[in-house]
């Protein structure tokens, strides 16, 4: 398992979760008319949930409180996981 997997799966974020996120993003894409491949999005995503990671460590840090990694994504990417 890759590192960020690992670090994303003490979160309870899965494989299936970021392909969820992945296929979303890709669908928006395509809409637009044009769309890369998967393994863009897929890129994306997993930069995106690395980055929520991060937000959500520093407000609980800064707040003692915060949303779960997977409210942040939900929030910010409109995709329930």
């Amino acid at each position: 398992m890759k590192n960020y997997l690992k670090e994303l799966a003490n979160q309870g974020i899965t494989s299936a979760d970021l392909d969820k996120i992945t296929e979303a993003m890709a669908g928006r894409a395509e809409k637009t008319g044009f769309s890369h491949p998967h393994s863009v999005y897929h890129t994306l995503a997993v930069d995106l949930t690395l980055g929520m990671l991060d937000t959500m460590q520093e407000a609980e840090q800064n707040l003692d409180k915060t949303h779960s990694l997977k409210q942040w994504l939900a929030i910010v990417m409109d995709v329930e996981l």
